[in-house]
């Protein structure tokens, strides 16, 4: 099929979603594929709203999906497990650590391919490549990352036709979903001594009020920028704490909206539509690697990392500042890379503990309900389904478990011949997998 044709069923699907996409299609199917098809879309995107949250039930467009939160309320899992899982096909992307993301039947894997990172656009019915886009990104691993490699970390985010993405050394890009056709890229050299840090640039862009949210810099010196994302502007720059490999939030705590996230040396909320600081609470552990997305269970914001109890605090305004409290901390759940995920008041996440293991933690409390057994690997991604939970781990695994607060004994899939370190993506056709160099989808 031609591209014209590929792109011509793409914007039959896409017809009814939001006023920008709706509008780039109608230009891009006008100009075809051409050198113009970049310069259109952005125009038609500055006419619409960028905004995350319009997606649908199977989207899954971002870091941890449409909450960043990783829960998926649409999935239901098979109340009987069969005994093995269906592959549906396999792709070969490039080596990464980024999850996919998902948008109106269209994969978003970003990797890397020697000396350039690419993202690339998969039909997520067939796994068939719809177009793939690369640029040269040069990187020297620092000695402590010799082990991680040169491949790229940070989970994109799709929003108002746009996928935007975030190398493993600080370049920011901005693809036009439909054709790959490249908006704008900048490396915030020229703005930062450095752009990322010693393990390279790990978190994930998010976008909201209209704007592209992403932490940039390195070791000691950065900042929160908010940029345009038709032209890569910088609307508002927020604190001077260098980047740490974790992702914020948005979430609304005691009232208020707010980014909340973990910077090189704090735990920090910044109001989304200025950057002013809200609060922050001073936090680092071994090496400035906070590594952990926060999560929000009821008015509890919570949050741990390598060889911290994880700590629920809550929040009060009062006049004019905000306070925080320490409402309880949990010994057993010592969290590395792995964030947790809140379901029925039950706080799902894997500990270093016991070379690895999976707790569960009452929400209202701190109280352990249960441990697995260890042994588990280094790092787990766990998504909350509608009546159970989905992990990857670097075993090779994915693990259903469906919700209890007694035990854990999940049915074990093999799905990969080697570690996954990206989220199990929920998707209307399926479970898509990402090993560190392949995509599969698989089906109960």
């Amino acid at each position: 099929m031609d591209r014209l044709s590929q792109d011509a069923r793409h914007a039959m699907r896409m017809l009814g979603r939001t006023p920008a996409f709706t509008l780039s299609v109608v230009f891009t199917l006008a100009v075809g594929t051409g050198t113009n098809t970049a310069m259109f879309a952005v125009c038609a995107a500055v006419a619409g709203t960028y905004n995350v949250a319009a997606t649908t039930d199977q989207d899954w467009n971002q870091w941890r999906g449409p909450g960043r939160d990783a829960v998926a309320v649409s999935l239901r899992l098979p109340d009987v497990l069969p005994p093995h899982l269906t592959r549906v096909w396999i792709s070969e992307i490039g080596e990464g650590y980024a999850s996919p993301v998902v948008t109106d039947d269209r994969v978003f894997i970003f990797s890397r391919r020697q000396d350039k990172e690419a993202m690339t656009c998969l039909e997520l019915e067939t796994g068939r490549q719809l177009w793939s886009s690369d640029y040269q990104a040069d990187y020297s691993v620092s000695p402590h990352a010799v082990r991680h490699g040169k491949s790229p970390k940070s989970t994109p985010v799709v929003a108002g036709g746009l996928v935007f993405s975030f190398g493993i050394s600080g370049i920011l890009s901005a693809f036009d979903t439909t054709s790959g056709a490249v908006v704008w890229r900048q490396t915030f050299s020229d703005v930062f001594p450095s752009t990322s840090g010693p393990y390279g640039a790990s978190t994930s862009p998010m976008v909201v009020n209209d704007v592209v949210i992403v932490h940039l810099g390195g070791r000691g010196k950065g900042a929160l920028l908010a940029l345009e994302p038709a032209s890569g502007k910088v609307r508002w720059g927020s604190g001077e704490d260098g980047p740490s490999y974790a992702s914020p939030i948005i979430a609304t705590v005691a009232g208020k909206r707010q980014l909340i996230t973990q910077t090189e040396t704090n735990i920090a909320s910044i109001d989304p539509a200025s950057g002013a600081l809200l609060w922050q609470i001073p936090y680092s552990r071994f090496g400035e690697q906070n590594i952990i997305t926060p999560v929000v269970a009821g008015d509890l914001v919570v949050y741990g990392g390598w060889g911290k109890p994880t700590v629920a605090i809550s929040l009060n305004f009062e006049a004019g500042s905000w306070t925080t409290r320490e409402r309880w901390r949990n010994e057993d759940l010592w969290m590395n890379m792995s964030s947790p995920v809140v379901a029925r008041d039950v706080l799902y996440g894997f500990s270093q503990r016991n070379r690895g293991q999976f707790v569960a933690v009452d929400t209202a409390t701190g109280h352990t309900l249960w441990k697995s057994n260890g042994n588990r690997g280094d790092y787990s991604a766990i998504v909350a389904a509608a009546n159970g939970i989905v992990a990857t781990t670097t075993e090779g695994q994915l693990l259903i478990q469906p919700f209890a607060t007694s035990a854990f004994q999940p049915q074990v899939y093999s799905v990969s011949n080697g570690p996954i370190w990206s989220y199990p993506v929920p998707t209307a056709r399926g479970l898509l997998v990402r090993s560190l160099s392949s995509v599969s989808l698989w089906r109960f």
